[in-house]
Order: structure tokens, then sequence, then C-alpha cells
């Protein structure tokens, strides 16, 4: 099982391409949560295994790359639903995980071949396919388009 690509290490903490995770220990929020007001008071006084200077340093790090989305407050139209299965942030970091970060079909990676990686079931939720982790896999870009929802 590999690691996930290392953006910055802070001692027992680390920036990673997904997120910030604690590399002694299996805790991990994805980027899309960095913003979230409470993690500090959260990690302080939870988790007493937390080194906090080297957490609010890859927390600072990880809230500099990436920015606050600004939504449009212009833009009143609902959110589009999808037929397809939403899967959350955790799932797919633990099938890229799972997968050594590589694609399933040809091997490739995002950090040694610079493919874009895809979290995609196996068998299609179009054809009766679950969010179950044993019919997730990991697909670079080229593999997942060209294998659509054939197999």
């Amino acid at each position: 099982m590999g690691h996930s690509p290392i953006l910055q290490q802070y001692g027992t903490w680390a920036v990673t391409e997904y997120g910030v995770e604690c590399l002694v220990t299996t805790y991990f929020f994805d980027r899309g949560r960095v913003h979230e007001p409470d993690w500090i008071a959260h990690m302080s006084s939870t988790k007493t295994w937390c080194c906090m200077p080297d957490f609010m340093d890859a927390l600072n790090d990880a809230r500099l790359r990436w920015p606050r989305e600004v939504k449009n407050s212009r833009s009143k139209q609902p959110p589009k639903k999808s037929s397809r299965s939403s899967l959350s942030s955790r799932i797919r970091f633990s099938i890229l995980r799972r997968d050594d970060f590589r694609c399933s079909l040809c091997g490739r990676s995002a950090v040694s071949d610079g493919v874009t990686l895809h979290v995609d079931h196996q068998q299609p939720i179009s054809r009766g396919g679950t969010d179950d982790e044993e019919n997730l896999w990991t697909l670079c870009s080229d593999c997942n388009l060209g294998k659509s929802n054939s197999l």
C-alpha cells in the first residue's frame, strides 16, 4: 500500500494532493474541508495524539494552497442532480490509496505519468452496480473514458 502523493510534510502531518493527512495514525480530511472553522478546536480538544504545531502548519499550508471557493451569489439555480452515485471524498481517497494511486487497468500513476485518476464503478450503476468498495477501482482518465459503461 503506497502513501498519498505528499506535497509538503510537517512532522507528523502532511499536505497531500487530496487533503491533509496524519502520518502516524489513520486520520485524513479532504481539501474541500480545510476551511471549516472548527479544525483547531476539534483536534486540540479531542485528539490527544495530535501534535498541534505540526497540524497547524499543515492546515495553514493547505488553506493557502486551496483558497475558499467563493459561490456566485447571482446564480439562484439549484444544483443539478446526477443519475450517478456520488461518492464521498473519504471513500475516493480510500480507493486511491488501496490501489496505490495507480490505474487498475494500465498501471499508470498521477505522480510518475502525469495522468488524472478517477475512482469509478467496475459494474456501472446503470447496470445494477453499487457503491461498495469491492465494486470501486482507480482508473486513469484514458481508461475510464474508453470503457464508458461497457464493463
